[in-house]
């Protein structure tokens, strides 16, 4: 038996998604609380990545009914580890958020672990549609040549992993999501590595990461995937790709210093 099953999976359909009855609530409530049951080894193995989940047991995973925020939709529920209260209290010294309740944990960077119809996801999400706080970090200094000399060599160290860089939204004219992929390993075992693949993600992130997108860099496992099949293998997946990660996480993140 996997720690997942094909119903857990199959409730993703689009059948399901837009609906909220009763046996719909208590298949997402089962895969919220295996999420759960993950956050509880996690939270002791990401301590020396500074890495919390939200404060607020509610926030702790994705929303598990359709409402404005996941577009009336659930086609996955996920569980996520960024920033602490304290620090994101300071980040948003100053900010009005009497206009932007939400205007906290969701608007930075985090590492992810979703459940959707095809798979589990692992890796960072990057940013919300509107008051990604990184987002806007990054666009203002991604040209700069001291940003781009720390980020190229992270860039170079994420080839051959099967990354993907995903920006999507929907579509005005066509109401349905539309997606561009920045493929990490189009770059792999190829003479453009170095100046080009800075130079190139420059370019799809200031075209296509902008306000009214979501934006993610994720590492998908299909649902029969045999390293996602037990509680243990999905942790293990899931710290493999913080250690991974975690520096395109911080290069890509707007710090200021906690004393």
């Amino acid at each position: 038996m996997s720690y997942f099953e094909d119903y857990h999976y199959d409730i993703f359909k689009e059948e399901y998604q837009d609906k909220n009855s009763k046996d719909i609530r208590n298949v997402r409530k089962e895969i919220q609380d295996r999420l759960l049951e993950l956050k509880e080894d996690l939270d002791l193995k990401v301590i020396p990545y500074n890495l919390y989940t939200h404060w607020k047991k509610e926030n702790i995973t994705s929303l598990l009914f359709p409402c404005e925020y996941n577009h009336g939709k659930v086609n996955w529920i996920g569980l996520r580890y960024g920033r602490s209260k304290r620090e994101i209290a300071l980040l948003n010294k100053g900010r009005d958020l009497k206009e932007d309740p939400f205007l906290g944990f969701q608007k930075y960077n985090c590492f992810q672990v979703d459940i959707s119809l095809d798979g589990l996801d692992i890796g960072i999400y990057h940013s919300v549609p509107n008051g990604a706080v990184d987002r806007m970090y990054v666009r203002e200094h991604i040209e700069d040549p001291e940003f781009q000399e720390a980020l190229k060599p992270i860039l170079e160290d994420l080839l051959g992993y099967g990354y993907r860089f995903s920006v999507g939204q929907l579509g005005a004219v066509s109401n349905k999501w539309e997606t561009k992929v920045f493929e990490f390993d189009a770059y792999y075992g190829k003479d453009v590595t170095g100046e080009n693949i800075i130079d190139e993600f420059t370019k799809f992130y200031k075209k296509y990461v902008t306000d009214g997108t979501h934006s993610s860099l994720l590492y998908h496992y299909p649902r029969y995937d045999e390293r996602i099949t037990q509680k243990e293998l999905i942790e293990y997946e899931f710290m493999k790709h913080i250690e991974r990660l975690y520096p395109l996480y911080k290069q890509l993140s707007w710090n200021i210093k906690v004393k």
